[in-house]
């Protein structure tokens, strides 16, 4: 108890030692923006005030002055991914752009990460891998460099509505060769098997090529036992698919998909969904009218104050 009061004295003692270095460094003028900073701090101590502070008055070599907001988001998000991050001295990047750089780089390997886990690897010799996706962010990654739909960047937020509007009928699975690529085979390096259920046990394989044309049999790479894999699958695909989708819904959530997965949501998931809709800001009537019926009265408030 005593070792964390004295951790606890210590750090409020740096914070606020660091805060008065800053005002006798750039001026007691610029105290409230020292302030500001200083409660955005995201390290417990001010170990970031004096560049933050620094950059926010024009003193590093950055061609524009940065908004006070933005330095905020960038050193938010630097101290969020430190552990992916090689230089952790923030005073070492001489301008926001520098650090907003290694920052986008540390964000872009989170969400790579994070999209890998919405799909499942059923299969891999020295041939070929097969990949099974459960979210558009997943099937616009292992689909990347075909012309397929259900694959394509081109919609609403970079992504589209293709994959959730056939992954109603039909489960995925994507073939890659791993001895072919774009260049020496741009048609066949790649397959997707498009595999159409009704219900009833029925069941339909559509095999497209990388060009997006259809064939009714499977390239000659394809062997008996790569489909194996793929029959000992499906039986449980639909349901790991619904299961991926809503945990990918439940960290990134919008109030458009909200609607496909209320029903199979907790009431505290859904509590913490609708406060991150709300903190994402962009709320219409429409969105309210989806919402509405599961609004707490803060929420409620929140809303309307967004």
């Amino acid at each position: 108890m005593e070792f964390k009061l004295s951790q606890i004295l210590e750090s409020t003692i740096l914070l606020e030692g660091r805060k008065e270095d800053a005002i006798k460094k750039y001026g007691e003028e610029h105290e409230d923006l020292i302030d500001m900073l200083s409660s955005e701090d995201p390290s417990g101590n001010n170990k970031y005030l004096d560049w933050m502070v620094k950059t926010a008055l024009g003193q590093n070599q950055d061609e524009q002055i940065p908004t006070a907001d933005l330095i905020i988001r960038t050193v938010n998000d630097f101290h969020k991914q430190l552990a992916r991050i090689k230089n952790k001295d923030i005073n070492s990047y001489k301008t926001l752009k520098d650090l907003k750089v290694v920052v986008d780089e540390a964000l872009a390997k989170e969400e790579e990460k994070r999209v890998a886990k919405q799909a499942k690897k059923i299969f891999e010799n020295d041939t070929a891998v097969i990949y099974v996706p459960f979210t558009v962010q997943a099937s616009c990654k292992y689909g990347a460099g075909s012309k397929w739909c259900i694959a394509g960047t081109s919609g609403a937020n970079n992504l589209n509505n293709y994959f959730d509007d056939y992954s109603r009928h039909s489960n995925f699975y994507f073939f890659i060769n791993k001895k072919m690529n774009a260049r020496s085979n741009p048609r066949d390096y790649k397959y997707a098997l498009q595999w159409r259920f009704d219900g009833s046990g029925g069941r339909e394989m559509t095999w497209w090529d990388a060009e997006d044309t259809s064939h009714t049999n499977p390239p000659s790479w394809v062997t008996p036992e790569m489909m194996s894999a793929v029959e000992a699958f499906n039986p449980k695909h639909k349901v790991i698919k619904l299961g991926a989708q809503a945990k990918a819904f439940v960290e990134d959530p919008n109030y458009n998909n909200y609607k496909k997965f209320e029903d199979i949501l907790t009431p505290e998931q859904k509590t913490m969904v609708i406060d991150k809709i709300i903190s994402k800001g962009g709320l219409t009537s429409n969105a309210f009218s989806i919402l509405s019926k599961d609004l707490t009265e803060k929420q409620i408030n929140d809303f309307n104050t967004h």
